[in-house]
């Protein structure tokens, strides 16, 4: 699997350490369950869920914050870019590279 960083470097995801690679994908999941995808009764929830997380000033380990200087994101960025995403409804594979 192909992530796509912030300055829209590719990166194999085997490449990455395996600590890295579960952080960025708890991100993705996060995306996902912020924007519904894969979800139908639950949707509502996992997106409340997911947008309490990413707007959460909180940078104890495992808030959004943490995650994203774990995995040298910038979470102002990914954030407006994450809660925009839902105006434009593009696809949750774009969040990260416009």
């Amino acid at each position: 699997m192909k992530l796509i960083g912030i300055d829209g470097a590719q990166v194999d995801d085997h490449e990455l350490k395996p600590y890295l690679r579960l952080w960025r994908h708890v991100l993705i999941l996060a995306a996902n369950d912020f924007t519904g995808e894969g979800y139908s009764s639950q949707a509502k929830w996992m997106r409340e869920s997911a947008t309490r997380w990413f707007t959460s000033e909180d940078k104890g380990v495992g808030s959004f914050q943490w995650v994203c200087d774990a995995v040298d994101l910038n979470a102002n960025f990914l954030r407006k870019r994450i809660l925009n995403h839902a105006k434009t409804d593009s696809p949750t594979g774009d969040i990260t590279t416009g």
